[in-house]
């Protein structure tokens, strides 16, 4: 709640907001978070469970505010940027995996 209020008074997006407030509590050494650390994790606290949970409330949350006419009217521009960060994002990484 605090990251929201602070979001808004700063106009910075809210996904960059918990991004920061997350770094924050990072460096943070708080006795309430130290089962979190990495030596004394939880079993269930995997890369694939924050994946599966946190991240599509990052990714989607605007979604619902979306401009759907201005979302249209850019379309084919986000559409090509998107297929072509992919396709050059797929070459590099073959490469250097390669």
């Amino acid at each position: 709640m605090l990251i929201a209020v602070l979001a808004k008074r700063l106009r910075i997006p809210y996904t960059v907001a918990l991004v920061l407030g997350g770094l924050l509590l990072g460096l943070l050494r708080l006795p309430l978070l130290s089962p979190l650390q990495p030596n004394q994790r939880p079993d269930w606290l995997t890369p694939d469970v924050i994946l599966i949970l946190f991240l599509p409330a990052l990714v989607f949350e605007d979604s619902i505010k979306i401009d759907v006419r201005q979302l249209i009217r850019d379309s084919v521009p986000l559409l090509l940027l998107a297929n072509i960060g992919v396709v050059l994002a797929a070459l590099v990484t073959g490469y250097l995996v390669h």
